[in-house]
């Protein structure tokens, strides 16, 4: 019967490296502990205080909106065109003070807020038709573009409350319209408020209301274009 050999306990050299590997092992163990992990820096990052957020800019209030502005006409041809041409065709006419506010205090004696406008004006035109004598006691049209104030708007407004006008709005403009009669002549006097403080007016005593009312729109159309 063969007997197995007994297995030999370990000798002193092994016992040695043995208890070396254990020192080494025990050491790394410990030095791994003593260093913070990866996740621990990331917690602490994570728990900083958050910055708060720059205060947002506030937008002044009653700044002014930025509206386009109308260029007033230089001449009566710019602000009638030819529409006041068509209408007086065949007609003696002659030009009196074809810009400037004079024409106004000269022609249209006593209508203050058509005055007003020829002194505000960029251009105010007068008209007579000779034929008739002209002037005040005859035939005769006057134009006027000007650019008005809210100061001046206010009193332009009170001047045409009292002077008995009737208000209406027309595409999109604020229209005064008077009309008056002596004997069977009629005196009609129409204003236009454009935006942007642009005003037209016209006066045509002995003349039709309807073209009156037509060469203003014409002459509304020929400012707001540009």
């Amino acid at each position: 019967m063969i007997s197995s050999p007994r297995v030999a306990s370990a000798t002193p050299r092994r016992r040695f490296a043995l208890a070396a590997l254990t020192l080494v092992a025990v050491g790394t163990l410990t030095a791994c502990a003593a260093e913070p992990t990866p996740t621990s820096a990331v917690t602490e990052a994570t728990s900083a205080p958050t910055p708060a957020p720059a205060p947002a800019e506030s937008t002044p209030t009653g700044a002014p909106t930025p509206t386009a502005v109308f260029a007033l006409p230089g001449t009566c041809d710019e602000m009638l065109g030819d529409t006041l041409e068509a209408r007086v065709a065949g007609s003696d006419l002659e030009v009196v003070n074809a810009s400037g506010p004079a024409v106004t205090e000269d022609t249209w004696d006593g209508s203050e807020e058509i005055v007003l406008l020829g002194e505000l004006g960029g251009v105010a035109c007068g008209y007579h038709f000779t034929e008739n004598g002209g002037g005040v006691d005859g035939t005769g049209q006057v134009y006027t573009a000007a650019a008005v104030s809210d100061e001046e708007r206010s009193t332009l407004t009170a001047l045409l409350d009292q002077g008995d006008y009737e208000k209406t709005e027309e595409d999109g403009r604020t229209v005064y319209t008077h009309v008056g009669y002596f004997g069977e002549t009629v005196d009609a006097t129409i204003v236009h408020e454009l935006s942007d403080g642009v005003w037209l007016s016209g006066r045509w005593n002995a003349g039709d209301v309807a073209q009156v009312r037509e060469i203003l729109g014409a002459a509304a159309e020929n400012v707001g274009a540009w």
